[in-house]
């Protein structure tokens, strides 16, 4: 629009029979020339503009790239930094895992040539002489204090040395080895016909061919399978060896002492003997410690009240205990007496029958 107005003025200036004098046309091509130079002047400042803008905006580009690459730089130099810092860490921790191990390796290795056994005590047997018991054990003088094996060497000990109840080997820093005993006793004996199997509580058998029972109680109606010294015994019949140290459990239990005889020639009938004159018909394994539980006290009283008579005492039914003299051709019979003393059964209901002389016993 602006150049048409213009080209309109220069055709109005330029007609010779203009309406406007020669200096009016001076004048307007003067403001004319004036206008075209200030547009040419804006023109440039936009350019100049224009070109500064871009320029800034090149160099904030730069800038940032600049800034940008110094990061990715840094970063590097960083993460670089790190990962030196890392392997560092692990080579020193694999060096000192090292030193480590070959410290223990040599204080070992130390321990093992200068810690040697000078000294070795056995006490508490009376069965094995020292040298049998070191002999059984593998255990000698100038061993190693740090690569004896304690727990095997006590089960061998109780395994070849049968009358050994308990083995323990303690060390005693920095060269003595003390081995403490504790001797087995024979509780048990089986009549093989030409001998006599003795065995202590937990059936461990302890001599197959003693010639006599001892204090041993002897059991009756039962055969050994194999029988060999240091080993648990095994029986051939009815009962087995778990069930028949239950019942002896159940006696221990109970404080029963004296027994004398198990007959387990009836496993639904069994008896046991006690003092070799005292009969207590037990009936079956079913409950047995329930019976003697509930027989405890008068058989406790029938042993204290009559030291000559043979006794039977029935707790079959673990109800009711039956208390009755029993004929035994080796026993002395004087006068009839009750085996359980009035003084002593305050709240218990006694029943005697003449007849069969028995004297029957309940809770009541």
């Amino acid at each position: 629009m602006m150049d048409r107005k213009n080209q309109t003025e220069n055709d109005i200036l330029g007609m010779k029979e203009s309406r406007f004098s020669g200096e009016e046309r001076a004048r307007m091509a003067q403001e004319r020339a004036g206008v075209r130079e200030s547009s040419q002047k804006k023109d440039g400042q936009r350019q100049n503009a224009r070109e500064r803008s871009s320029e800034r905006a090149s160099k904030a580009k730069d800038s940032r790239s600049r800034e940008s690459a110094g990061q990715s730089r840094n970063d590097r130099v960083r993460s670089s930094v790190k990962q030196r810092k890392k392997e560092k860490k692990l080579q020193n921790n694999i060096i000192i895992a090292m030193l480590f191990v070959i410290a223990v390796a040599l204080v070992g290795v130390l321990c093992v040539v200068v810690l040697k056994i000078n000294t070795v005590e056995v006490t508490g047997t009376e069965k094995y002489s020292s040298a049998s018991v070191l002999s059984a054990a593998g255990l000698s003088e100038g061993d190693s204090m740090v690569l004896i094996n304690t727990n095997a060497m006590e089960a061998k000990i109780e395994m070849l040395l049968p009358y050994i109840e308990k083995a323990e080997i303690k060390r005693r820093w920095p060269d003595k080895v003390v081995v403490s005993l504790e001797d087995a006793k024979a509780t048990l004996a089986v009549d093989t016909g030409e001998g006599y199997i003795l065995m202590n509580n937990s059936c461990k058998i302890l001599d197959t061919d003693a010639a006599n029972v001892g204090t041993a109680a002897l059991i009756k109606g039962v055969n050994v399978n194999s029988p060999e010294a240091g080993k648990t015994v095994s029986f051939e019949g009815d009962i087995s060896t778990a069930d028949f140290t239950r019942l002896t459990a159940a006696f221990e239990e109970n404080k029963i002492t004296g027994i004398s005889e198990y007959d387990l020639t009836s496993i639904s009938s069994i008896v046991v003997m006690i003092d070799h004159r005292i009969e207590v018909r037990l009936g079956t394994l079913a409950g047995a410690a329930e019976k003697f539980a509930f027989g405890k006290k008068v058989i406790e009283e029938t042993v204290n009240s009559d030291s000559r008579h043979a006794i039977l005492i029935d707790i079959t039914n673990g109800k009711t205990a039956y208390v009755r003299q029993k004929n035994d051709n080796n026993a002395v019979f004087g006068e009839e007496a009750t085996a359980v003393p009035e003084e002593s059964t305050s709240g218990i209901e006694e029943i005697t029958s003449a007849a069969e002389e028995t004297t029957a016993v309940s809770v009541g």
